[in-house]
């Protein structure tokens, strides 16, 4: 049986780690909502914490 290499972006649905430094959100981990790429903009990841969804940049969520 073959075993999936693993992956670097997430999907929707997966748990992921916030990697913001000296922020309230640091090492906070949630469900990941949407992601939405936007034509001149960085990539935007929604996350349920505290039950809301919060937006980040997606190079900041890591898969856990």
């Amino acid at each position: 049986m073959e075993v999936d290499p693993p992956r670097e972006v997430p999907r929707f649905g997966d748990q992921v780690l916030v990697d913001l430094p000296r922020t309230r959100w640091d090492h906070r981990q949630g469900s990941l909502h949407e992601i939405r790429h936007e034509a001149g903009q960085p990539s935007q990841g929604f996350v349920y914490l505290d039950c809301k969804v919060v937006r980040f940049p997606l190079a900041r969520l890591r898969i856990t």
